[in-house]
């Protein structure tokens, strides 16, 4: 390998560039409810035969030592009750990585228990397929069941039948066996029709040592001692309704129970987790959440839970975020479980959002309707849990609408409902729910509260638990509408068909043209010039839109305003329209946001709007201002206009108090951030914003009290993350004080500890506190001590506040093959120093000059962790103020290097895709920079 070395000056102390942000963007809640189990779909199965009713026996062992060859093992039989709809000597089901004992299965007619001979057997690893071909046909409209025994496999790859584990109160490991099925894990338990659209009762038997206890779908019937097996029992649970077998759930464990407080829910509401963590702290706000939005539901929907109780588990071990089995949901624990003292407010809100999300599934059946209404449902059944507390109703732009565009303007983005297949496509994209979510809050706004929710309780009265597809709601909707008179122009199914048999959405224009006269356009919105070129002649790029407004005259942004005055149909590029005072008044389209497009304003409206903020912000809702900057923020990134139009909307800032409108303003700028932090104007930006955030943080207090509401909690927590990384003193100051109360014993809210952590650990040598408490040293044995991911988290990246003389010597802990830090840890710590523009010339020339060994302990997938990491800072090259900032030309030479010596394909593509991300750092400088410099200059210029 060539030399390689760098010359660079360290004057520690000198220089220190402000903390990074440590506050994760918010990204939502159900991009990883459904995980990939790693399983092909394979072939659809034959409609020959329909499955109706499925006796399942199983025994999964888990208590056992781990070098037993029974452990982990699920020995077990099903008797599957099944109907012939065409006549066929082949039987062909469902079956993964299943010993299935050929001699023992049986083929019986039900009605004269006469048996059929099996001819041979057959495993189709590659398809996931079991199948028997018998030597006579089954006729069509006879009953039949077949016997199968077999032995399953406990897995670790969390999905189908799989083991978990945690520590109890004496450190010892306790396992315990738990399911994830969704989408095709069933077949991993038991042989079975695995694919949604078979539907069929179950009666599930389970066996489990003395010291378990079971969960199923349905209650437990009875439990009774297996014959000739001492200290194990047979859980017998009672038969469920009908149900796909992605839905059907199992939990084999010592958990205990906290029931929800009495006289919220007529049904019996648990939730469960290991004795360690679940207790009537911990528990008691999901479990009381839970009965509550159960209740909700009901009332709301006018139909009733169809079952008698609901468990709610937590596993230590769970890929997905959370599982919608059919009275038995499944969750992360941090999903679950209220940690006092260190789980968050904005923790707090994701276990209303996510519990209510998986209710909320109890009533839908097709794809889109099921994670798009459960997505929708999801923020109105956690505001009946938590009432203004969250301010949750006015969280829908941040929550779906802007997640689902940013998504839905990309390459890989894809119509609601399409022919494929997507029950068995793996994980649903972030269309499936936040754009499905926001396409029916728009439709509930244009059909009226009213109309949408007699046409849904229609709907479901008729087709509850059935298989539906969308024109099957649009019939109802139909139906309702003709009744209320509530859409006269167009059918329901044209309207709505625009939106979900097709991908992207509209950009829509207000332009005045005289006097009371304006002008509303509609296009596909595009990420870029290019692409609006490239796709100027398809014809699919229009919509049936909605089109309503609220005015300087007529300031009513509330439900009597979101009804639409006209419409643009999908055959109408633009139109005009009379709106009274459009020549003096400001004009709002979409109030509120309730329709799922972005809007843009000609000079002459932008003007009026951004003078009202100025002068009165409160004036336009919180939900339109909120999506009024995300629009002109993206517009303006992809050509549509002027970047200056959008930095134009922040000027109010400093009097905005709604979290809401900051969390968008934060997401938009988070990358500007990223990006200009090398730069010479970065003072400027960062002067600016601390122009805005700090008066901001002043309103409402910049320390936590016992009277704050959540939402305000939530909205500190990030304007203070703001303000450290931009430098504030405040911020320092508050550092300090809470820097000397740790010291003293007390603790820092759970809120604060990320910013407060990080600044204190980088103002530590500077701190003057009692004894010889070290803020490094209290962080690093929290670290130790922690058990939540989520812990681990705050406790790492605050260590790697530490200021530029220190960094050495962490980079030299994480690489050590004693080091106390776990190497996922200790990539992650490698990772967050980068993110100071200070240390990357360090970390560069630590690695360079020692990479074998590095790799040896951390492995190569560290190399390009801490690569990628970097490549999406680093914008630009050195200057004289930046003698400590690592330029583009060492770390493309420090990638050239990496790539001689690592040899994992992943790796080399990731360390090739960094290099391409400082290629567009750079151009997005060369575009961007000087525009916002220069605007930042008419800013702070003294007048």
């Amino acid at each position: 390998m060539q030399a390689f070395s760098f010359v660079f000056l360290i004057l520690f102390g000198a220089a220190f560039g402000s903390p990074p942000l440590q506050l994760s963007p918010f990204t939502g809640f159900q991009e990883d409810i459904s995980p990939s189990n790693g399983i092909l779909a394979g072939v659809r199965l034959s409609k020959d035969l329909v499955p109706l009713h499925y006796d399942v026996q199983i025994r999964p062992i888990i208590n056992l030592p781990v070098d037993d060859p029974e452990q982990f093992t699920a020995p077990g039989e099903v008797t599957i009750r099944l109907r012939c709809v065409t006549p066929t000597t082949n039987i062909t089901l469902h079956s993964n990585d299943i010993d299935i004992h050929y001699d023992d299965v049986t083929v019986r007619i039900v009605q004269t228990s006469i048996s059929i001979r099996i001819v041979t057997h057959t495993n189709d690893s590659s398809m996931s397929t079991y199948s028997m071909q018998l030597e006579s046909s089954l006729d069509a409209g006879l009953e039949y069941e077949v016997f199968i025994p077999f032995t399953a496999k406990v897995g670790n790859r969390l999905s189908g039948l799989y083991r978990s584990s945690y520590l109890d109160a004496a450190g010892q490991q306790k396992w315990l066996a738990t399911t994830q099925f969704q989408s095709i894990g069933a077949r991993q338990a038991f042989p079975c029709f695995d694919e949604p659209g078979f539907r069929s009762t179950f009666n599930v038997t389970i066996g489990r040592a003395e010291g378990y206890h079971s969960l199923a779908n349905a209650p437990l019937k009875e439990t009774v001692p297996i014959p000739g097996m001492e200290n194990w029992f047979w859980d017998i649970h009672e038969v469920t309704v009908s149900m796909p077998t992605y839905l059907v759930a199992m939990v084999i464990s010592d958990f205990v129970s906290v029931d929800a407080p009495t006289g919220i829910s007529t049904y019996d509401v648990k939730i469960w987790g290991p004795p360690t963590i679940t207790n009537s702290i911990t528990a008691e706000f999901s479990a009381r959440s839970a009965a509550q939005i159960v209740s909700f539901f009901e009332n709301y929907l006018e139909s009733p839970y169809q079952f008698s109780k609901l468990d709610s588990a937590a596993i230590p071990d769970f890929a997905a975020g959370a599982m919608e089995n059919w009275a038995l949901n499944t969750y992360r624990i941090a999903y679950l479980i209220y940690f006092e003292g260190e789980s968050t407010q904005m923790e707090q809100w994701r276990e209303a959002a996510v519990i209510a999300h998986e209710i909320s599934h109890h009533w839908w059946n097709d794809i889109w309707l099921n994670e798009g209404f459960a997505s929708y449902m999801e923020i109105i059944g956690a505001a009946s849990a938590t009432g203004s507390d969250f301010d949750a109703m006015n969280r829908y732009p941040i929550d779906k609408i802007q997640l689902a565009m940013d998504f839905d303007a990309g390459a890989t983005t894809q119509p609601i409902r399409s022919n494929v297949t997507d029950e068995l496509g793996g994980i649903p994209s972030r269309i499936i729910y936040e754009k499905a979510a926001s396409i029916i809050r728009m439709m509930q706004s244009f059909l009226g509260e009213a109309t949408f929710i007699a046409a849904i309780r229609n709907y479901l009265d008729k087709y509850a638990y059935d298989n539906t597809v969308q024109d099957q709601l649009f019939e109802e909707l139909q139906a309702q509408v003709d009744i209320d008179g509530t859409l006269t122009q167009y059918p329901v199914k044209a309207v709505l068909d625009s939106w979900t048999l097709q991908s992207g959405f509209p950009i829509v224009t207000l332009s005045w043209i005289g006097g009371s006269a304006v002008l509303i356009s509609q296009e596909k919105f595009r990420l870029s010039q290019q692409q609006r070129n490239a796709n100027s002649t398809q014809a699919n790029d229009l919509w049936f839109v909605p089109i309503s407004y609220a005015t300087k005259s007529n300031p009513d942004f509330s439900d009597t305003n979101w009804k639409p005055k006209f419409w643009l149909d999908n055959s109408t590029a633009s139109a005009t329209h009379l709106i009274f005072g459009a020549g003096t008044d400001w004009i709002v389209l979409n109030p509120d946001a309730r329709s799922y497009y972005r809007v843009l304003y000609d000079a002459h409206f932008f003007q009026l709007i951004n003078v009202q903020l100025l002068s009165d912000h409160s004036v336009v809702s919180l939900a339109s201002r909120s999506q009024l900057i995300d629009d002109y923020f993206k517009s303006a990134f992809a050509g549509y206009v002027p970047i200056e139009e959008a930095l134009e909307l922040t000027k109010y800032l400093e009097n905005e108090a709604e979290n809401t409108v900051w969390t968008t303003v934060f997401n938009n700028l988070r990358t500007p951030n990223r990006r200009m932090i090398d730069t010479p104007f970065y003072t400027k930006f960062s002067t600016y914003m601390l122009s805005k955030v700090t008066p901001a943080l002043t309103r409402i207090g910049w320390e936590q009290l016992p009277s704050d509401r959540p939402v305000t909690i939530i909205l500190r927590t990030q304007l203070l993350d703001w303000a450290c990384a931009l430098g504030s003193p405040q911020c320092t100051t508050l550092a300090e004080d809470y820097a000397i109360k740790l010291a003293e014993g007390t603790g820092v809210p759970a809120d604060l500890q990320p910013m407060i952590f990080c600044k204190a650990v980088s103002i530590s040598d500077s701190l003057n506190l009692p004894g010889e408490f070290s803020v490094k040293g209290f962080l690093l044995q929290q670290y130790l001590g922690a058990s939540r991911a989520e812990r681990f988290t705050v406790f790492i990246n605050a260590l790697a506040c530490d200021a530029p003389s220190y960094i050495l010597g962490w980079l030299e802990l994480a690489t050590s093959t004693s080091s106390p830090i776990t190497t996922a840890h200790a990539v992650q710590l490698i990772q967050r120093l980068t993110e100071n523009p200070v240390n990357r010339a360090m970390i560069i020339n630590y690695f360079a000059n020692d990479l074998v060994r590095i790799i040896a302990v951390l492995g190569e997938s560290s190399v390009s962790s801490m690569v990628s990491s970097m490549a999406a800072y680093t914008s630009e090259t050195t200057t004289s103020a930046q003698l400590m900032t690592v330029t583009l030309f060492q770390l493309r030479s420090f990638i050239e290097v990496a790539l001689e010596v690592v040899t994992d394909g992943n790796v080399r593509s990731s360390l090739t895709a960094s290099r391409t991300q400082l290629d567009a750092n750079a151009d997005w400088i060369a575009t961007w920079g000087p525009k916002i410099d220069t605007w930042l200059d008419s800013q702070l210029s003294p007048e």
